[in-house]
């Protein structure tokens, strides 16, 4: 029986990582019932963050590129803003990219999906923010951080689930230059993004409109 993975395949030529189907039947890429993470079981995984806006596989499916894209991408979440997490195919690879909507400047951001998972939460432990109308405790904070490590442990090697396990078992500070709680400052987890994801064109951009 075809399934929407096929219908993604057989639109765009591009496979959707085992990886990602897995998460995606596991449920934790499914976050309306519930935004609060500390009382879904399993919480759902939201990056620790709101910049990953995780799309039902229908929105992927049904997505139509607009006319002035140049290059094919595949799209399976977005930050909020407009901006898009997409699956790049022209790489051969399950590479992950940022594409922007209002600049043509995509950027190379991960070599592999679980890449992109494991980066989005380093950055993430460095930079949670304020947001309106949000009134959470430190100790919530971490409560939260943690579920999310917790969540997508079952995603990632081994040794970088101990790495975050670390991280989180550090003290949230106050960045008081870029007003954010991290548990690591964000040159740390840029350090430690480029060294375990090895990736020569990490964070490298190029045009993507035509």
């Amino acid at each position: 029986m075809s399934t929407l993975y096929d219908t993604i395949a057989e639109n765009t030529g591009f496979q959707v990582p085992e990886l990602f189907r897995r998460m995606t039947e596991d449920g934790v890429t499914d976050y309306t019932k519930n935004r609060d993470q500390s009382s879904v079981k399993p919480p759902a995984l939201m990056m620790v963050s709101s910049h990953v806006e995780w799309w039902p596989l229908e929105d992927t499916v049904n997505w139509d590129a607009p006319d002035y894209y140049a290059l094919a991408f595949v799209p399976f979440a977005a930050n909020g803003a407009g901006d898009l997490w997409a699956w790049y195919p022209a790489s051969g690879t399950e590479e992950v990219v940022f594409v922007p909507h209002d600049e043509n400047a995509a950027q190379h951001y991960a070599p592999h999906f679980e890449g992109f998972l494991f980066r989005h939460i380093v950055q993430g432990l460095a930079e949670i923010y304020e947001h309106a109308g949000q009134t959470y405790t430190p100790e919530q904070r971490v409560q939260d951080a943690k579920a999310n490590v917790n969540t997508l442990a079952p995603y990632l090697r081994p040794a970088w689930v101990s790495l975050l396990n670390e991280l989180t078992s550090r003290p949230l500070e106050f960045d008081k230059a870029w007003r954010c709680f991290g548990f690591l400052k964000r040159k740390d987890a840029k350090e430690i993004v480029e060294r375990e994801l090895a990736m020569s064109n990490l964070g490298e951009e190029f045009p993507y409109q035509t």
